[in-house]
């Protein structure tokens, strides 16, 4: 058991984490692909204990799980390649009404947050179909928005690539955006979401400074519940980051299957992906946290 405490520079809501980050945390004590289930708000400010679980890791307040991770083989999707300057025409070209955040101080999407402090990832609409074409470009997903990012410096990881829990985080709100913008699947756009579940694939990590586009699009809805699919690009390559599995031309990246319940807070959402055989989807947890920026509180 590790104890972590999450700073309040991490929320998504005024009084809890950030989901994408805490998931982060989560997916740093599991092997390969990870999903991660938030049950509860985790509480900023206070100490928190992860733990090896029957399944795979938990988060705990004291004897309450707030989410639970696990090893998982996600299905990756290819996503539409989009270069940094689209990305950043479509923000130009419709710029968010930052009047109506719903959570002005999130740390990823807030755009009360100052530059520096809040990532201010707020991806905006892209053309369909998108206007010049690209090498290996798919056809643009229906819905589809895209955002720039440039990561700040503290967000690095000791191996000084960004640490794995903001990449998680980045990839989490913009699927949010995706979700509510979803005319088509019967939403208005004023609708507040939060996810409930989330399963990523890194294969490799941008270093702040590295101009990267994150790219959102919904996938479907269940009732209350949406789906929808993120990935991080390089813009070094108009490629995705990639590793060197699987054929060379086929696009590889970051990508989420993040679900967000329409209102109250977080519920189960589909069927859940073929787990990982036993032994192979949950990495040993550490005696200190994953990075700096989860501080491990005070034992009493």
């Amino acid at each position: 058991m590790i104890s972590v405490m999450i700073e309040k520079r991490f929320c998504g809501p005024p009084k809890s984490a950030n989901g994408g980050y805490v998931c982060g945390l989560l997916a740093a004590h599991i092997d390969g692909d990870a999903e991660v289930t938030l049950l509860a708000p985790p509480p900023l400010g206070q100490r928190l204990d992860l733990v090896a679980g029957e399944h795979g890791v938990e988060l705990r307040e004291k004897a309450r799980i707030l989410a639970t991770g696990r090893g998982v083989r996600l299905d990756v999707p290819e996503p539409p390649i989009v270069s940094f300057s689209e990305a950043q025409d479509a923000v130009d070209r419709s710029p968010y009404d930052q009047g109506r955040h719903p959570l002005p101080m999130c740390f990823v999407c807030g755009p009360a947050r100052a530059h520096g402090d809040g990532l201010r990832i707020m991806p905006s609409p892209l053309p369909f179909p998108l206007p010049s074409p690209l090498p290996s470009r798919t056809d643009c997903k229906t819905g589809a928005l895209a955002a720039p990012w440039v990561p700040y410096s503290d967000l690095a990881g000791e191996d000084g690539a960004v640490a794995g829990e903001f990449i998680w985080a980045a990839l989490d709100c913009p699927t949010g955006f995706a979700g509510a913008g979803a005319r088509h699947l019967g939403m208005t756009g004023a609708e507040t979401i939060l996810l409930g579940r989330m399963g990523a694939r890194i294969e490799r990590r941008p270093y702040p400074g590295d101009r990267c586009i994150i790219v959102a699009w919904p996938t479907g809805r269940d009732s209350r519940k949406l789906f929808a699919n993120s990935a991080l690009l390089s813009s070094d390559t108009l490629h995705p980051f990639s590793d060197a599995a699987g054929p060379a031309d086929r696009p590889r990246c970051h990508t989420n299957f993040a679900r967000h319940p329409l209102r109250g807070t977080h519920t189960r959402s589909r069927p859940r992906p073929d787990p990982v055989p036993p032994g192979t989807g949950c990495g040993q947890l550490r005696p200190e946290p994953s990075t700096h920026h989860a501080r491990a509180a005070d034992k009493h």
